[in-house]
């Protein structure tokens, strides 16, 4: 996610993610130096909803990362759960991802598989090498 304002040049564009050392921003060549890569949306999400995302997602800046996978907390914050975060800033999240919930009720987890297997997400992107 891009929330850095203004692109002028390559290495202003930075997105958020959660690593290990956090969530933080960093350098969209860093994120996408990897294997394989998919982008989803979520199913009937406003321009509305999309800012108060990632009004959500910045606030979670600056959290450490959570090596205990717990995503029934958010002082700490994996990948997965800081975009479950976002969107839970947005929209009617109860109402409007019930089966994406339910998928992490009967794991009593979240993975990013669940992200992709949701109906409630729609594939933009999928790129594999």
């Amino acid at each position: 996610m891009n929330l850095e304002g203004d692109v002028a040049k390559k290495e202003d564009f930075r997105l958020v993610e959660a690593t290990a050392i956090g969530t933080h921003f960093s350098p969209f060549d860093k994120i996408f130096d990897c294997d394989a890569v998919c982008l989803l949306r979520p199913k009937g999400f406003t321009e509305a909803d999309w800012n108060e995302a990632m009004e959500g997602c910045l606030a979670q800046i600056g959290k450490p990362y959570d090596t205990l996978f717990n995503v029934y907390q958010d002082n700490e914050l994996s990948c997965v759960e800081l975009d479950r975060a976002a969107l839970m800033n947005a929209c009617d999240y109860e109402k409007d991802f019930p089966e994406f919930e339910d998928m992490i009720k009967k794991a009593n987890n979240l993975t990013p598989e669940m992200f992709y297997n949701c109906s409630e997400f729609e594939k933009i992107l999928e790129i594999r090498r």
